[in-house]
């Protein structure tokens, strides 16, 4: 019964997650979407674990240029989110859409005032924007902002449309076929 009860607490104890196993991680999704004005978009963003406290976070594009920033609880907390989850912006600029859709970079507002991150120049890598996680000590990390476009769904009256031109079709083929 002891080996037994050893063996259950050996087994028991490599079963348990360690502190060393928990990892960061970064939860991050942009949609263009449709509202009143153009130039909007849905952008949801969840932090877990994180090495430093997340007090700010903004986007800017592959130069380095300002292009909007997220809102972030304060104080800075190493597991959390933007507040509200998820943010719509809009009325963002034609080249502002352009960057984060990753069609083409363009240069855009100054920096707020008050503004002190500075990104370094090209560090998104192949994407046109990039968000930076900033923590209270100037530490950063940088990942590629890519909003995705919705696929525009066929509208329910060309596809009525189209039902009735190939009904059409069909019936003069039909009657041809009787006068043959």
């Amino acid at each position: 019964m002891k080996k037994f009860l050893i063996c259950t607490a050996l087994v028991a104890a490599a079963t348990l997650p360690s502190k060393a196993a928990v990892t960061s991680s970064l939860s991050f999704s942009a949609t263009v979407v449709s509202c009143k004005t153009p130039g909007c978009v849905t952008v949801s963003l969840s932090w877990v674990n994180w090495t430093y406290p997340i007090t700010y976070v903004e986007v800017d594009d592959k130069l380095g240029d300002y292009l909007f920033a997220l809102t972030v609880p304060a104080p800075g907390k190493t597991t959390g989110s933007i507040n509200p989850n998820p943010q719509t912006f809009s009325g963002l600029p034609s080249t502002t859409m352009s960057a984060i859709t990753n069609s083409s970079a363009g240069v855009d507002p100054p920096r707020p005032p008050g503004d002190t991150f500075t990104p370094p120049a090209d560090s998104c890598g192949s994407s046109d924007a990039c968000f930076y996680l900033v923590g209270p000590d100037g530490q950063f990390t940088s990942e590629p902002f890519v909003a995705d476009q919705p696929t525009p769904e066929p509208s329910v009256p060309s596809l009525a449309a189209g039902a009735v031109v190939i009904l059409g079709l069909c019936a003069l083929q039909r009657r041809r076929k009787r006068l043959a």
